[in-house]
């Protein structure tokens, strides 16, 4: 039996709640409360206490979510690399002065050697 159960089914609840609330909420006063209500729970319980609570006892996010992280490396890691890489690239040219030459009796782009 899985020993995680019961958080799968809190959010799982809380989620389902969340997106099917907003659908009746013009129709029904409890629904929109209902709504409210996981959302709330859904940030207090599945955030902030989660992450307070792990904090705490040292736990580990990879072994609840060990799917997440490799499936984050797989889809989130290339692009990251490559817009730091573009980052990088235009960063130095931004910074790399540019020696205007107006021809052969420049003498300023001379003694820089162009």
């Amino acid at each position: 039996m899985n020993e995680f159960l019961w958080l799968q089914v809190f959010w799982s609840v809380c989620v389902v709640v969340a997106v099917a609330a907003p659908v009746l909420a013009s129709r029904s006063r409890l629904a929109r409360y209902a709504g409210r209500a996981a959302v709330g729970l859904l940030m207090l319980l599945g955030g902030a206490l989660f992450n307070a609570v792990n904090l705490a006892t040292g736990g580990d996010y990879a072994r609840l979510f060990g799917w997440f992280v490799t499936v984050y490396v797989l889809v989130i890691v290339p692009p990251l690399v490559l817009l730091l890489r573009a980052e990088r690239r235009a960063v130095a040219v931004a910074t790399t002065p540019a020696v205007v030459s107006n021809g052969p009796n420049d003498h300023a782009a001379r003694d820089l050697g162009t």
